[in-house]
């Protein structure tokens, strides 16, 4: 109980990938705001939206132990065309509409992340859902970490969205939504 308490808190003001969100509200409506939100970003194909979703240099250092900061870093440098290539991925969903979303490993000490301090908020696993003329779309965000009031991503760990992803089938959650549709 007091794990749940204490996530609750956490995430009252912590899930809202443009800003916080109203802690009065259930938790699974917060992360279904966030999953909202996410989808609006990434189907957008615009690379500065996708880019925004990313958690600010400066910020790092509140995240991960300090050895770890600069291996964060170098990874970000090996890899500085993801927003691109994110935004490029989730296009073809622009005309889509969001269905629902599933995550797994939501609180403090989830992700597999290393360095990242215990006592850092997270979502191991987020699946994004979204629904097309032509079927059932699902993506998936690993490692969202909780930075100064939303959730964001450290490193491009993000899955092309793809037709009846497997997720679909297994839909195991610690919170989900769908929208009855699949």
């Amino acid at each position: 109980m007091r794990v749940g308490l204490a996530l609750a808190v956490l995430l009252g003001s912590a899930c809202g990938a443009t800003g916080p969100r109203p802690s009065g509200a259930p938790l699974g409506d917060r992360l279904d705001r966030l999953s909202r939100d996410l989808f609006a970003s990434l189907a957008s194909g615009d690379p500065a939206r996708v880019r925004a979703l990313q958690a600010p240099d400066g910020s790092l250092e509140d995240l991960f132990e300090p050895q770890y900061v600069d291996i964060v870093l170098m990874d970000r440098r090996m890899d500085s065309s993801g927003a691109d290539r994110v935004a490029e991925q989730w296009l073809p969903l622009a005309g889509s509409r969001y269905a629902g979303y599933c995550a797994r490993g939501v609180g403090p000490g989830t992700s597999t992340l290393p360095g990242l301090e215990s006592r850092v908020s997270s979502i191991a696993e987020l699946v994004i859902v979204a629904r097309d003329a032509a079927g059932v779309w699902a993506g998936v965000l690993r490692d969202l970490v909780e930075d100064r009031g939303s959730y964001r991503l450290v490193r491009w760990t993000i899955e092309a969205p793809r037709r009846d992803h497997f997720e679909l089938e297994q839909w195991s959650c610690d919170f989900g939504r769908r929208d009855g549709t699949f």
